[in-house]
């Protein structure tokens, strides 16, 4: 008896449709005729077969091995454990796709259908449309209902083929229900690239300040992506300021610095939102938010802030000992208090701080005494 082959674990993605080739026993004339009716039919070296297949890769073993026996043989020499189909090998072209559908006829009912989700669930991942052509010419899925599911998965997986693909096919987003919509609004700003966004919005649909929040939540959100959203809601963000602050508060949770940056250039803070941020900042540590500090804390958006707001802002930082914060605040942005500042970090045992302000106000001194001699 030939030995079992151990078990392997599959790569994600691939499936086993065709068994795995069984040893059979012929005579040695036998093997010699076929070994000679191969020969004559595929009169290629096996060596070159196999250097011409290694070029495709594994994962196609069920395409490649059924072209013929020498076939076969090659593949088997150049993958000797491959004998596996991926789900991108079957969806790559219309010919593999009815190949595989052919072979999945075949089998039964609940086989076919083990392997049939994971290759739809392949073709959403590739925004591949073979496998829904396929269906589609056999009259699988010209229910309205499949097609709208199908539609919607497109939404919601960012596949704009396969939303194209549904639109050919009569559907529309009247035939969505309100939970639809409500779960595609909800993704689109997640999975969607502009170019489906924008064909969406050429649909119909409408996105609001929630869509804003779904993208900003996000850390990796594209920078695309967020100035056209931002764009689409700017008449909603005018009429509601608060809106905009709650879109920069919920970016700086989500720790991306570029995505403030997006926003503040697109939406200029209010003073609200920029002592907001400098306090959370300061409370969160100032060291790992510096750069946050200094992308909303300048000359320019300290001049729309009351003097009252920023000496706050000042006091507060001494508060909790922030000396780079403090240094940033005064060297670079406006003069605070200093014999103030030093009060209060003294207050709340922070040396450094109290260190840097007797340092700076030496340094006053010092400059007032030798502008004096020189007057």
């Amino acid at each position: 008896m030939p030995a079992k082959r151990s078990k392997e674990e599959k790569p994600l993605g691939v499936y086993r449709i065709s068994p795995s080739p069984h040893r059979v026993y012929l005579t040695r004339s036998k093997r010699r005729r076929i070994e000679q009716e191969e020969k004559s039919s595929l009169p290629i070296p096996i060596h070159i077969l196999q250097y011409c297949l290694s070029f495709l890769g594994p994962g196609n073993y069920f395409f490649h091995a059924s072209v013929s026996k020498q076939f076969c043989k090659a593949i088997q020499q150049q993958y000797p454990n491959d004998f596996l189909t991926s789900g991108d090998s079957i969806i790559s072209s219309p010919s593999r796709v009815e190949l595989t559908f052919q072979f999945l006829s075949k089998l039964q009912t609940l086989e076919r259908r083990l392997i049939l989700k994971p290759i739809v669930m392949q073709s959403f991942v590739r925004d591949s449309t073979h496998v829904f052509d396929f269906l589609h010419k056999k009259e699988d899925i010209h229910d309205p209902s499949a097609i709208n599911e199908i539609a919607i998965r497109a939404i919601c997986k960012g596949c704009l083929n396969i939303l194209k693909w549904a639109q050919e096919c009569n559907w529309k987003f009247d035939h969505c229900s309100e939970q639809d919509l409500i779960d595609a609004r909800r993704s689109a700003p997640m999975f969607c690239s502009v170019d489906m966004l924008q064909y969406l919005q050429d649909l119909g649909m409408e996105f609001s300040i929630e869509s804003v929040y779904t993208a900003v939540s996000k850390n990796d959100i594209s920078s695309q992506v967020l100035r056209f959203l931002l764009q689409a809601v700017s008449k909603e963000i005018e009429e509601d300021d608060s809106l905009i602050n709650g879109v920069f508060l919920l970016a700086f949770q989500s720790g991306s610095l570029k995505t403030l940056k997006i926003i503040k250039d697109m939406q200029p803070p209010s003073e609200k939102t920029i002592s907001d941020i400098f306090y959370l900042s300061v409370m969160r540590g100032s060291n790992e938010h510096i750069d946050v500090i200094k992308c909303f804390v300048d000359k320019e958006s300290v001049s729309i802030c009351d003097h009252e707001t920023f000496t706050d802002m000042a006091n507060f930082a001494a508060s909790r000992g922030c000396v780079q914060v403090l240094k940033y605040l005064h060297e670079h942005v406006k003069e605070i208090d200093l014999f103030k500042v030093s009060t209060i970090a003294g207050r709340n045992s922070h040396e450094q701080a109290v260190r840097y302000c007797d340092e700076k106000l030496c340094e006053r001194e010092t400059a007032d005494l030798i502008k004096n001699k020189l007057l």
